[in-house]
């Protein structure tokens, strides 16, 4: 339809209701687009590929959209628009989105999604990343500079900082290093304060902890009563680090006493993917990437698996436990 128009600038198919979809590769070649319009259409769903190769697009909306229809967007649909600003699917009827779907919109000022109803929900993270380092994460990636301030209990950041910024377009910061605080054995955990204002360009968007904050970066130190070596007090499933990763992540636990251990692996609709089988187990810390349980990002066929939200189960005797993880590619 646009074969050809390599010096078009601006296309706008709105009030077309009666289209339901777009062609793959409808606007392939379109390289000086540099706003597109797709609002109230009917839009049902979009191909990941849609937008492919539009590296001028600043503008993008197909918000309106009739009967709120288009529920869902694929992976990677906003792969490569790294010069767009303004993005809008407002009242479109999508009320999730996968993760890292943001990610690489490093120039993007404006954005609103969800609709009066409903908002879509970006959670923020710390994951740890070896002893005495972290980072802050968040799933869908930053649609502006998410500047957190950091609790740190029983310890310090190095430089001496107080927070730790997110940048636009990415979904994770730089590795930030902590120190215990002198004279005390206590374990270091970092935690997310008070959540930061959404800008008045952004809307649709609530910001969220994850609930298995705080995280602990350091362990017990020489000499507490429950120091590395001896037998834990308790059996814990602990966050799996790096998260997110790609493709592999290694899950860490503590066993009170000697168990079969099993991991499960679900998708975001509950459905199993992997099963490892660990065995009898002794009790003991499982921390370290050469004891903690390793995933490498495989169902149980040995396919990969798609990004997205997933759920690990650990089963140790009569405990159980679940958190969550996310793959990105």
């Amino acid at each position: 339809m646009f074969d050809g128009l390599s010096a078009l600038t601006k296309i706008s198919l709105s009030k077309n209701r009666k289209i339901t979809s777009l062609p793959e590769g409808i606007f392939t070649g379109l390289s000086s687009l540099s706003t597109l319009v797709l609002s109230n259409m009917g839009l049902t769903s979009l191909d990941e590929e849609v937008f492919s190769g539009l590296s001028s697009l600043s503008v993008l909306s197909f918000s309106d959209v009739n009967n709120f229809s288009l529920t869902s967007l694929p992976d990677g649909i906003f792969n490569g628009l790294s010069s767009l600003k303004v993005l809008r699917f407002y009242n479109s009827g999508v009320e999730s989105l996968p993760a890292g779907v943001f990610s690489g919109l490093t120039s993007l000022t404006t954005l609103y999604v969800g609709d009066p109803e409903v908002t879509i929900d970006f959670t923020l993270s710390l994951v740890k990343v070896a002893d005495g380092q972290f980072k802050a994460t968040v799933d869908l990636g930053a649609v502006f500079n998410m500047d957190l301030p950091i609790i740190v209990t029983n310890g310090t950041i190095s430089d001496g900082s107080t927070s730790v910024t997110i940048p636009t377009g990415s979904t994770e910061s730089s590795t930030i290093t902590v120190t215990r605080t002198a004279g005390t054995t206590e374990p270091v955990t970092v935690n997310i304060g008070t959540l930061p204002e959404m800008p008045s360009s952004i809307g649709g968007i609530e910001l969220q902890k994850d609930s298995d904050l705080p995280i602990t970066i350091l362990n017990t130190g020489v000499g507490a009563p429950n120091q590395l070596g001896r037998d834990p007090h308790t059996t814990a499933l602990l966050p799996n680090y790096p998260n997110p990763f790609n493709p592999e992540t290694w899950i860490p636990y503590q066993l009170e006493k000697h168990s079969n251990v099993t991991i499960v692996v679900y998708d975001i609709r509950g459905i199993s993917v992997r099963r490892l089988e660990l065995g009898r187990q002794a009790a003991g810390f499982y921390r370290e990437r050469n004891r903690a349980a390793y995933w490498d990002g495989r169902n149980d066929l040995g396919e990969k698996v798609a990004t997205g939200i997933y759920f690990y189960k650990f089963i140790a005797g009569d405990f159980e436990a679940t958190r969550k993880m996310y793959i990105r590619k």
